[in-house]
């Protein structure tokens, strides 16, 4: 089994981290040190443009240091150097764990595999460094964030961009936070290739027609979650999304032929505050 297939797990971050990060800084404001343990099951794609889902266990480890430093799993590892009650910015640094066309998935709940990926070779992981500008209100929150692939992997620039409506309401007594809204992703060529290209190596070992994708939309969709705070410590929360693959992406003969550009997500999760 390969790890390379839970790529997709940082979209599932930008559907919690609103909700839990709220509701974690209710326990206690005045603690610099705040670590939070995540463990949920999700319905995801195994590969971005794949026509099936499967479950998968999905784990994180999220820290905090005031309102500066964050590390985690899912979100990466990241600074706010402003830091305002509006405004967040600062570097940030992820990890694309790549593709593997053995479609093997260590967190994977189904022993189920597909072979629409052989033939077109793995893509390496690698880092993503690059910068994050946020805005937020009481209701609204507006985030841009742009990485640079680095050695190995896509070697892509990929920009993401959500606009989040957030909320805070009751539940049989107990404080529940929400937030939903658009996002869409951004991938210039060399991303775009990596994941949607054909190349003509990979078109004889994969029986697929020859494609060149150009830079342009990944995905775009409609993401929603609540978090709801069963205690000091624990809290359950639940998450739905669905993105359709932008033009060049859903052109590839990989998506044509073997995917779809209908792609849905959901699942629950419960977070533990130490």
């Amino acid at each position: 089994m390969n790890p390379r297939n839970i790529f997709i797990f940082p979209a599932v971050y930008a559907l919690l981290h609103g909700p839990v990060a709220l509701a974690d800084n209710q326990n206690d404001e005045h603690s610099e040190w705040r670590v939070s343990a995540l463990i949920g099951v999700a319905s995801l794609p195994p590969y971005l443009g794949d026509d099936d889902t499967q479950l998968s266990v999905i784990p994180d480890i999220n820290i905090k240091y005031g309102d500066t430093f964050f590390a985690s799993f899912l979100s990466g590892i990241g600074y706010n150097i402003i830091s305002t009650k509006h405004w967040q910015a600062g570097p940030i640094i992820k990890y694309d764990f790549g593709r593997d066309e053995q479609d093997g998935n260590p967190l994977s709940l189904s022993d189920n595999t597909s072979d629409d990926l052989l033939g077109l070779g793995d893509i390496e992981g690698s880092a993503e460094a690059g910068a994050f500008l946020s805005y937020k209100t009481n209701r609204w929150q507006t985030k841009v964030e742009v990485r640079q692939g680095l050695d190995g992997g896509h070697e892509g620039l990929i920009s993401e961009f959500e606009v989040k409506l957030l909320g805070q309401a009751t539940l049989f007594s107990k404080p529940l936070f929400y937030s939903f809204g658009p996002e869409a992703v951004y991938g210039d060529e060399a991303y775009q290739q990596a994941y949607f290209g054909i190349t003509s190596a990979q078109s004889v070992q994969s029986g697929l027609d020859q494609y060149t994708p150009k830079a342009g939309l990944v995905s775009y969709g409609l993401h929603a979650n609540f978090v709801m705070k069963i205690n000091n410590k624990w809290s359950i929360g639940g998450f739905a999304g669905y993105n359709k693959l932008g033009d060049d992406a859903s052109n590839s003969p990989l998506i044509q032929e073997r995917g779809s550009e209908n792609q849905s997500l959901g699942g629950i999760f419960f977070s533990y505050q130490f």
